[in-house]
């Protein structure tokens, strides 16, 4: 199990058993390809991801966006939601148990990472972009990048955006 504190220094969590490690960050990227189940606060990115992933939650969260994120979650049957902000230990033990136990969880989140992967966001905006700064007939012509970085995304797949030279 992995513990993260949101940059908190980890002895906020006190002691911990034997099978768990705790950071106050690690990034999505490296962590998600490697989990069964995502334990969240049910923040919109981090929902993304772990779908994008075709990792499973089980999200807790009550403020800014996080009602709405873990309904849809749990709405596309990849998730179980907690349904408070401040989950009891024996709660997310149980519904842990529940979307490892029931494979129904594995396929929602696995069928999402393949819709997902039909749709290439930096592509479409990059294409978008460059159709909408092609310059008029008497436009003044303007500078822009020839390639956008190639970035990771977020279960280690390089993508381009698709913009030419």
């Amino acid at each position: 199990m992995i513990a993260t504190t949101g940059r908190q220094p980890v002895d906020v969590l006190g002691p911990l058993p034997p099978n768990v490690r705790a950071t106050d960050y690690v990034p999505y990227s490296k962590l998600l390809p490697h989990v069964d189940v995502f334990v969240c606060n049910g923040g919109f990115g981090g929902v993304q991801q772990a779908l994008g992933c075709g990792v499973p939650l089980v999200p807790a969260g009550e403020t800014e966006e996080k009602m709405d994120s873990t309904a849809h979650a749990a709405w596309t049957g990849a998730a179980v939601k907690l349904a408070t902000g401040r989950p009891h230990a024996e709660d997310i033990r149980k519904t842990v148990g529940t979307v490892l136990g029931d494979d129904s969880f594995r396929s929602a989140a696995r069928r999402l990472q393949a819709e997902y992967a039909e749709h290439d966001a930096l592509r479409a905006i990059g294409k978008l972009v460059a159709e909408l700064g092609e310059p008029a007939a008497n436009a003044q012509p303007h500078n822009r990048p020839a390639r956008l970085p190639t970035r990771p995304d977020p279960c280690g797949r390089y993508r381009r955006c698709g913009w030419s030279a």
